[in-house]
Parts: structure tokens; C-alpha cells; sequence
């Protein structure tokens, strides 16, 4: 049984996406632990989960009885949690998008294979937003990381776009080449 943390209510995602899969995934991902700064938007969840609750993110890092963490913060604060899990050597679950600069989701990256720990970003292709749970428990299960030597399942480069104003008014997207991570 993963013994997962969930690290902020502020996106959407969490409460939209993430926890309704993980209700149904009780018997294999249990939401143990929630920080949230703001007591209200947790309440319910905490409840419903029977998770413990944290203000501040750093006691739920301390944690030793954490396996995993799931960001979903503000899209800006993505990095500087990453990086905390890491430091706390929990594996990181970060919902998209990885980061707002390249050179945060390059220091994410480095800063978990740093510590040793695993890093996964949903696919939001997969319509059951569940999978990224159940392929992490698989993985847990049998000892297995997630990511391989070589990067994520060969991954050799990484293209974020992120579909804010200026990314549509700009055209730019981000790369992230293997080197940098």
C-alpha cells in the first residue's frame, strides 16, 4: 500500500482530477497525509481520507511514514516543492505543468535523481487520471523505478508548452534537452 502526501489544494487538479480517481484507489494509493495551509479547503478532504493534516509543508515532509507526494500548487511553486520532496527524500508525483521555466524543470529533475528519489509528471492523455497511481504502485511493488537509467523510458528531451496568453500570442515552447537534466 503506497502511504501518499498531497501537497496543496491551490490548482484545480487536485480536487478536480486527482482526488476523485484516488478515492477508487483506496485498496492500493491511500491519501495519508495533506498540507495545506488553509484549513478549510482541507477539512473535507482530510475527512474523507482519514489523512492526517499539515499546515505547513515541511512537518508532512518529515513524515517517515510518507512514501510519495502529489504537488498540486500553484504551477509557479511546482519547482521549489519538487525540490523539497527530494530534500525529504520522498518521491515526487508533480501535476503539470512541471515547471514555468526551463531551468526549474531541469534543477527538479537533477535535484531528485540527486537524492536518489522518483519523479513522475502525469499524462494527461491517459483519460483515467488514476493511472499515474496505479503505475506508480506497480513500479513500488516490484522494486522497480519508474524512470530508467537512461531517463524516462528513453526519454531523450523533453517539449513543455505551456498554454497560457503569451505561449499562444508568442508561440514559444520550452525544450529541455537530456544534457541539461
Amino acid at each position: 500500500m503506497i502511504r501518499l502526501g498531497v501537497l496543496s489544494l491551490e490548482h484545480p487538479h487536485a480536487v478536480g482530477n486527482h482526488f476523485p480517481s484516488l478515492v477508487g484507489l483506496a485498496n492500493r494509493v491511500r491519501v495519508a497525509a495533506i498540507a495545506e495551509p488553509n484549513l478549510g479547503a482541507a477539512r473535507s478532504w482530510v475527512k474523507k481520507f482519514g489523512a492526517e493534516y499539515y499546515r505547513d509543508c515541511r512537518a508532512m515532509l518529515a513524515d517517515s511514514t510518507i512514501d510519495a507526494v502529489l504537488i498540486t500548487s500553484r504551477n509557479c511553486d511546482h519547482a521549489r516543492h519538487t525540490i523539497e520532496c527530494a530534500e525529504g527524500d520522498k518521491d515526487v508525483l508533480c501535476d503539470k505543468p512541471i515547471a514555468t521555466r526551463h531551468a526549474d524543470a531541469a534543477g527538479m529533475v537533477r535535484a531528485c535523481r540527486g537524492a536518489g528519489v522518483e519523479v513522475s509528471f502525469p499524462d494527461y492523455l491517459i483519460p483515467e487520471h488514476g493511472q499515474l497511481f496505479l503505475d506508480y504502485a506497480d513500479h513500488k511493488e516490484k522494486g522497480q523505478p519508474m524512470v530508467g537509467a537512461d531517463g524516462v523510458d528513453g526519454l531523450r528531451s523533453l517539449e513543455l508548452v505551456f498554454a497560457g496568453y503569451d505561449s499562444l500570442r508568442t508561440g514559444r515552447t520550452v525544450r529541455v534537452k537530456r544534457e541539461e537534466i
